[in-house]
């Protein structure tokens, strides 16, 4: 049999014969390109807003003749010519393969009959046969106990186990029915183990970390641990083998400085520093681990939780049954958004989605996405994936949270813990990662294994708002305070450490709602505040990627935030696609459109090392191979050793004129950036041919041949 696309159709809805599948599934793993098909087939039947094929024109086709291709009574000439349609068009590639599994769910399902037309069914015949529960005849009992199914099938079913059911099987059958009985006790001892648990497991309910004590006495002598001293010291490590911590019951009496003993569990305490909790793969365990709350603030409330599948979004809401909050699940607050998550174990999270009209905070974060970890030893084990996000401990003892966020210089994951000394204690964490822009960027390697590939450049800051937190990076403990005290360090990829640094009072960016500096425009922070509220108003009756559509095609100046909101939320949502298609958009009154688009496009493949590829893979499903590299070329931008080479710019120029929006678009800016003596050169990537070759013919007067851009007119 042949890897056609019909023939991987029927693979995927699973209506080949088990000998064919096993025979498909083989060629299919000795196949890459197969593989890539099966991975698109996947994502453009997923893929909303795709618009039907066309029947009409260059790339149209007859309905009829899509349905003689999957009914497979076509010539070879025509399936050859349906196959090469699709897999140069994702609009029919979708449409076959949607239409291929909906046939599938209808015919290969029984009709679902109602009751009431059943009986009337039956009513319609006299005899026997009308009654409808007899049993079927002798013979056609006998018919299909004697029906055999060739060996071929029956083995590839089975895969390789012993065939149950023919006159040599009773063998067998006795093996078999002696495997039941051993697993079925098996599982009778399991079922024992986890109803009666053992002494240890009684004494220490729920595998907590800290040792209940419930008649208040205290503790044997050798539990006991000194608050400044690291357990792990002096005792061979014996105690941390199970990657745990020991430490005091809440009722430990301690000798204050005048003598006097006093609760432990009311002292603060000011020198203890985290100890040693090993890294290991954070759980993927699905779980409920929280929940949301509203924000105090009154401001609109927008929360978004991938779905167990991990396929979709969807909204958490504040309340009972839609506020919970699961482990093992990316949670996101769209730029400008904030949601707050009480969490089980005493701790806040407030998720702190930003722009830069908005909030002062350079337009480095827009959206804050972070996923969090069940863990027996942590309060809190996480991934902080890109934003802003605060932590606060609600509990009067003292927490430790782990921070997982990735190092795209090593290619490796980087983690600080936090420990929080008392309740109300506050600590904000910022997590951006860029690509430099020209001409500092470095330019896209098609191989990502390339020597010469150091990727974006990622930075955390880990800046305390209030009480006293400890934090470990790798070997050394920092002990951080709201200001004026030490209370900021900042890390970055490229090996710098800096802090802990110290203020008079917080900077205003790190302030949840700061004043605009005198004399700047307030228009920007209103739009914003507008589209804000708008999105989530929207929201209550539409879906997401519905309402960023349509935010898109308003064209009125006064819904330019509504504009900009929406292509920073694609962005955050990952949705490549409807990026790449904004910045081809035709209409060209929406100027800001296309350039919110390259911009957003640009900071999502900086977000993490190897996002690069990811929208590689997008440009080459839409455009030929060479286009795509040229628009990854051109992201990049150009090095500042490639700016001292005439030959780059005149390429540039050449490129205002291209049949390609996109890199029309993206060669724009690259001589707005690099040449600034051009910028008063009126170009529209989306205005007439005659009026784009105007502008090329300005920018080669300004730049020719053989030379390099004048100097940028002095103010």
């Amino acid at each position: 049999m042949r890897l056609t696309l019909r023939t991987l159709l029927a693979y995927l809805d699973d209506t080949l014969d088990p000998a064919q599948a096993k025979l498909i599934g083989q060629k299919l793993g000795e196949s890459e390109s197969a593989q890539k098909l099966v991975d698109r087939i996947k994502e453009v039947t997923r893929r909303r807003r795709l618009t039907t094929p066309p029947s009409t024109g260059p790339s149209g086709i007859d309905p009829n003749t899509i349905a003689d291709y999957l009914d497979n009574v076509v010539s070879p000439e025509q399936a050859s010519e349906v196959e090469e349609i699709c897999l140069s068009s994702d609009v029919h590639l979708a449409e076959v393969a949607a239409c291929h599994q909906i046939l599938t769910l209808i015919l290969g399902e029984p009709a679902s009959v109602p009751p009431s037309a059943n009986q009337r069914m039956y009513g319609l015949v006299k005899g026997p046969e009308a009654i409808p529960f007899r049993k079927p005849a002798t013979a056609a009992r006998a018919e299909a106990e004697h029906h055999v199914e060739p060996r071929e099938v029956d083995e590839t079913l089975r895969l390789g186990l012993p065939p149950v059911g023919r006159k040599d099987s009773w063998t067998n059958r006795l093996i078999l029915l002696g495997g039941g009985v051993v697993a079925a006790g098996l599982l009778i001892f399991a079922l024992f183990q986890f109803i009666n648990p053992g002494p240890k497991e009684r004494d220490n309910k729920g595998g907590d970390r800290v040792a209940q004590n419930k008649d208040g006495d205290k503790p044997p002598t050798s539990d006991k641990v000194d608050p400044g001293k690291d357990d792990t010291k002096g005792k061979g490590g014996a105690d941390k083998q199970d990657g745990t911590d020991k430490k005091p019951t809440d009722k430990t009496e301690v000798e204050s400085k005048d003598g006097k003993k006093e609760d432990e569990s009311k002292v603060k305490i000011v020198d203890s520093a985290p100890s040693e909790i090993p890294l290991g793969p954070p759980s993927d365990r699905q779980a409920a681990i929280g929940h949301m709350i509203a924000l105090e603030k009154g401001e609109p409330t927008l929360l978004l939780q991938m779905g167990p599948e991990k396929t979709d979004w969807k909204r958490v809401l504040p309340k009972k049954k839609e506020a919970e909050i699961f482990s093992a699940r990316p949670l996101l607050a769209l730029p400008s958004m904030r949601g707050e998550v009480e969490l089980n174990k005493g701790l806040h999270l407030m998720l702190w989605g930003t722009m830069p009209e908005q909030s002062l905070v350079p337009g480095l974060l827009y959206e804050s996405i972070v996923e969090l970890y069940t863990h027996e030893t942590l309060d809190l084990d996480m991934l902080l994936q890109r934003g802003r996000i605060v932590l606060t401990c609600t509990r009067e003892k003292p927490a430790v949270v782990r921070v997982r966020f990735e190092n795209p210089t090593l290619a490796r994951q980087e983690f600080a813990d936090i420990t929080f000394q008392a309740k109300d204690a506050s600590i904000l964490v910022d997590r951006f990662c860029i690509y430099p822009p020209p001409p500092s960027s470095e330019p896209f390697y098609k191989d990502p294994k390339n020597a010469n590939r150091l990727g974006p450049v990622a930075t955390v800051g880990f800046s305390v708002l209030s009480g006293t937190v400890f934090l470990k990076f790798g070997d050394v403990t920092h002990t951080l305070s709201a200001p004026p005290e030490p209370f900021q360090l900042v890390w970055n990829s490229r090996g710098t450490m800096t802090g802990p640094n110290s203020v008079k009072e917080l900077p205003a960016f790190l302030t949840y709602d700061p004043a605009l500096p005198k004399g700047s425009d307030a228009k920007p922070r209103k739009e914003t505040l507008r589209a804000r509220e708008n999105l989530v108003k929207q929201l209550s009756t539409k879906a997401l990627d519905v309402v960023l559509t349509e935010s898109l095609s308003q064209e009125s100046a006064d819904r330019r935030g509504d504009r900009r909101l929406a292509l920073r939320a694609f962005a955050a949502i990952d949705d490549l696609t409807s990026l790449v298609e904004a910045i081809e958009n035709p209409k060209s009154v929406l100027v800001d459109v296309r350039a919110n688009a390259r911009e957003a496009l640009r900071d999502w493949i900086g977000s993490s090392r190897d996002n690069d590829y990811k929208l590689f893979d997008v440009l080459t499903r839409k455009f030929k191979k060479k286009e795509a590299e040229i628009i990854m070329d051109l992201l990049h931008g150009l090095s500042t050793k490639e700016t001292q080479r005439p030959e780059r710019f005149e390429l540039l120029i050449e490129y205002l004129t291209s049949q390609n929006q996109v890199i029309r678009e993206l060669a724009f800016w690259n001589l707005y950036t690099l040449a600034p003596a051009g910028r008063n050169i009126q170009y529209n990537s989306a205005a007439e041919s005659e009026a784009r070759a105007a502008a090329a013919a300005a920018w080669r007067a300004l730049i020719p041949a053989g030379q390099l851009p004048p100097p940028p007119p002095k103010k």
